[in-house]
């Protein structure tokens, strides 16, 4: 969902999610039958987000996307995986690619999962690390942002929002692009509220509830 050029950059990031996006995604065989069978005929994007469907669960998604959604006359995607470069073209972010949005970034890389230690993607695991970078990150205003050495940043910052109206308010002045439209009160690529994007690239910046 917000797979933007400035807000990713390592391929091989995987990153827990509360957000069951509709921009492609795989389920096992259990899940897939039980949400088959009550399917909607319409509507199913804020029907899969409901409490009494979602259950809990979370998904996993690679920071630098693998799919894109190609945006029809009437307004629906569909949805294509792609091996490639950079992407520019009418393809991206939400469908038609805006002028006001960086492109979307598509993954160039074969990488070879069976070979990597995703162990730090269980949930608990993932939750006191995720807390760890929160509590080392500097705690910054979205304002600070242009004065900030990023050469200097080693251990990330961190943005505070009130509510969702607040975020809506942040992203759409300093971060375009990024994704606002909650469904059942879940931000989009959100994990326990807390949005994680790049920032020049390489920067962990963290948008996050204020307590």
């Amino acid at each position: 969902d917000n797979g933007l050029r400035p807000y990713v950059s390592d391929p091989a990031a995987l990153l827990r999610t509360d957000y069951l996006s509709p921009h492609g995604w795989m389920v096992g065989n259990t899940t897939g039958l039980e949400l088959l069978a009550k399917w909607p005929d319409r509507a199913w994007e804020e029907w899969l987000m409901e409490p009494r469907v979602r259950r809990g669960r979370q998904c996993v998604y690679p920071e630098v996307s693998r799919t894109y959604t190609n945006a029809s006359s009437t307004g629906s995607g569909s949805v294509h995986s792609y091996m490639g470069s950079w992407h520019n073209g009418t393809t991206g972010y939400g469908g038609n690619q805006s002028e006001h949005h960086p492109p979307m970034v598509l993954n160039h890389h074969m990488h070879h999962w069976q070979h990597e230690d995703i162990s730090y993607l269980q949930a608990a695991t993932y939750q006191e690390q995720l807390r760890s970078r929160l509590a080392t990150a500097r705690n910054v205003s979205a304002e600070e942002l242009h004065a900030i050495d990023w050469r200097q940043e080693t251990s990330g910052v961190k943005i505070q929002y009130s509510d969702l109206g607040h975020f809506t308010e942040i992203v759409r002045h300093f971060f375009p692009g990024v994704s606002h439209e909650a469904k059942a009160g879940v931000l989009p690529a959100s994990y326990q509220g807390v949005v994680a994007l790049r920032y020049h690239h390489t920067v962990h910046l963290y948008l996050v509830p204020r307590a």
